[in-house]
């Protein structure tokens, strides 16, 4: 008790963490979680020009850091989606995208490797986006997004705990998971309560709630503008925080404080 009381300013991440340091003696002055700060993911517009052309009228569906069992599983719930898409796999290791290309050979699915510069033309169902620092870009493209990591408990797999879904939050996307969000589980039930991220548990409720966003674009749309202003409300917290460290910070030129 003593250690912890002797801090000036104590601003746990969430409650949960407030009430166990409160316990131990900290004195709380409210709540700053910095993985909820943050700006947009950066894009190469030409490049996003491109693929945006290439792409054409079809929808795009974005499946974001995915895990090795997950492709097959996206691939093969999302095949009986009735709209024309093209599906994004960017896969949460880029140096599995030679053994994603094998999956879809496999599979007889017609696919184009990124890092192979492959184009997307109009006979590719599915794009392997092997590269690193391009999240921003195909999280532009996205009509939906799939968040990967997530779909563990469905596969009988061992937990991933989910990835961020305030990437594509920012961007006004509308999102999806799967059930593990065990990383981000204040964040996840955040854009859940606000309408701006929806959690499936199975293949068909995938397909389905994919299918219905797809079919609706203005409530997608609303989803997706949920889920900005979501965002920019979990991310003031920086703007607290400095609020609050600044009086105890040295003033310019490195004299004391009063």
């Amino acid at each position: 008790h003593t250690l912890l009381g002797g801090f000036d300013l104590v601003l746990p991440q969430d409650a949960a963490s407030a009430a166990r340091l409160a316990d131990l003696g900290a004195r709380i002055d409210g709540e700053a979680n910095l993985k909820l700060a943050g700006d947009p993911l950066p894009h190469d517009r030409a490049a996003f020009a491109r693929l945006s052309e290439a792409i054409g009228d079809r929808a795009v569906i974005v499946a974001a850091s995915t895990h090795p069992h997950e492709e097959v599983f996206l691939l093969r719930a999302l095949s009986i989606v009735p709209q024309a898409f093209c599906l994004v796999l960017l896969p949460r290791h880029p140096d599995r995208g030679a053994e994603i290309a094998a999956l879809l050979t496999r599979e007889g699915r017609a696919h184009a490797v990124r890092s192979r510069g492959e184009p997307v033309d109009a006979g590719v169902e599915i794009y392997v986006a092997d590269t690193l620092g391009e999240m921003g870009l195909f999280l532009r493209l996205a009509d939906v997004v799939v968040m990967g990591g997530s779909f563990a408990p469905v596969l009988g797999r061992p937990a991933v705990g989910g990835h961020n879904p305030l990437e594509p939050a920012r961007l006004g996307k509308p999102t999806l998971s799967g059930p593990d969000t065990s990383n981000w589980t204040a964040v996840a039930a955040l854009l859940t309560a606000r309408g701006a991220l929806r959690v499936v548990h199975s293949a068909i409720e995938l397909a389905e709630t994919v299918e219905a966003l797809l079919e609706d674009p203005v409530e997608a749309r609303a989803m997706g503008e949920r889920a900005r202003r979501a965002a920019a409300e979990a991310g003031a917290s920086l703007g607290r925080l400095m609020q609050a460290l600044t009086p105890l910070l040295p003033p310019p030129g490195g004299g004391e404080r009063a």
